[in-house]
């Protein structure tokens, strides 16, 4: 199984969000979102909400089998009072869909090592959770943003979302302007400390 590269999500959840019609929205209502789905652009979709208790393991799952995203009433209840990890939960899920990966993929409270090492399912995890972060912070409005606090803020994510998706972005920003990653704080204070002492350091890597 091929892995769609991120360029090619970014291109799926900017069409997605089109036909959503929530193409400038900041921070949409996930919950409003998979509603939609149901009366829209899957009408054999179905979003439901169970006990805790039915999916003990997981947060949410999404059956490709019966084109359903099944969800805890916690993860629920915070996705509708606009809980940053709730509304990523939901948004992976609808990246599982949108993407038309087949079986039964959780979102779970913690990691199946046998699963994730399964190739397919690797993958397709992979890809979901690229798209989620890219749904909910689309490269189109956030690139302009200029720190992981200001993604955070603006797009309702959570910290550790925002950062990831600060680094993505920055990226492609370097790709774009044809320049080489920063190199680490730690890196540059040993370059620093090698060039006081005399040792020969290409230029190239420091600011002189």
């Amino acid at each position: 199984m091929r892995m769609r590269s991120n360029e090619e999500i970014d291109a799926v959840v900017e069409r997605t969000r089109d036909r959503m019609n929530i193409r400038g929205t900041l921070c949409p209502d996930m919950v409003h979102v998979l509603d939609c789905l149901t009366r829209r652009n899957f009408p054999r979709f179905s979003y439901v909400v169970v006990d805790d208790s039915e999916l003990p393991n997981e947060e949410a799952k999404y059956d490709s089998n019966i084109c359903q995203i099944t969800v805890r009433r916690s993860v629920h209840c915070k996705a509708q009072e606009g809980d940053a990890r709730a509304r990523m939960t939901l948004a992976h899920e609808l990246g599982h869909l949108v993407l038309g990966h087949g079986g039964i993929r959780y979102r779970k409270t913690s990691t199946n090592v046998a699963e994730s090492a399964v190739s397919n399912v690797r993958i397709e995890e992979r890809e979901a959770k690229y798209f989620a972060s890219a749904f909910l912070a689309p490269l189109y409005l956030a690139k302009d943003c200029n720190s992981a606090l200001e993604l955070e803020q603006t797009f309702n994510i959570s910290r550790q979302a925002a950062e990831i998706r600060h680094e993505e972005i920055s990226k492609i920003r370097r790709v774009e302007r044809k320049e080489q990653r920063p190199l680490p704080e730690g890196v540059v204070n040993f370059l620093q400390e090698a060039k006081k002492r005399g040792r020969k350091v290409d230029p190239s890597f420091l600011d002189t």
